[in-house]
């Protein structure tokens, strides 16, 4: 992006990841069990990367237990990309 300054962004932690993910997702006591089940698996399969967790979570919020299901399946076949520098 030719930006001036670089800015390290390190992975969070799992408690770190969750509490950003429900944060994003806008998950409360009052969501169902089966939202925050699968919203703990997705935020777990965003291995504690910032962006990957703001991106998925916000995307999910408000939408169906379907669309949660399949950006889980997704994830999980995913295959990640080894990009230098």
């Amino acid at each position: 992006m030719d930006c001036q300054k670089k800015i390290h962004l390190s992975t969070l932690t799992n408690d770190e990841t969750w509490d950003l993910f429900q944060k994003q997702a806008l998950i409360s006591e009052g969501s169902s069990i089966t939202v925050k089940n699968l919203a703990r698996e997705i935020s777990d399969e965003c291995k504690g990367l910032p962006v990957a967790i703001v991106a998925v979570a916000s995307s999910l919020k408000g939408k169906a237990v379907v669309e949660w299901k399949v950006a889980l399946d997704r994830l999980r076949s995913s295959k990640p990309v080894n990009i230098e520098k």
